[in-house]
């Protein structure tokens, strides 16, 4: 269980969302969505020194579109385990904790 053995690695958060919006708006949804899972594994257990969460805003769709079920697979949170030898902060646009 994650909870048991979190010496080793680091849990990312990312968080994304679809076009709508402005930019300043979407960094700010995709980070409250990240936090909130944050919040999930932390009242689940898991020490809170070891997850990041980052914000892409919609810099990484799955798809492009307008339409609603496009719009709907880009809001997403996406939650890795990183090795603790790896800094996740190489390959993340911005970082919280």
């Amino acid at each position: 269980m994650l909870k048991d053995e979190s010496d080793g690695f680091t849990i990312l958060i990312k968080g994304h969302t679809d076009e709508i919006g402005t930019f300043e708006y979407n960094q700010n949804l995709c980070m409250d969505r990240a936090k909130s899972v944050k919040k999930m594994l932390v009242i689940r257990g898991i020490e809170p020194e070891i997850i990041k969460t980052i914000s892409f805003g919609e810099s990484q769709p799955i798809k492009v579109g307008l339409e609603l079920d496009i719009r709907r697979k880009n809001r997403r949170a996406i939650i890795e385990i990183v090795p603790a030898e790896k800094d996740p902060s190489q390959t993340t646009i911005s970082m919280n904790q």
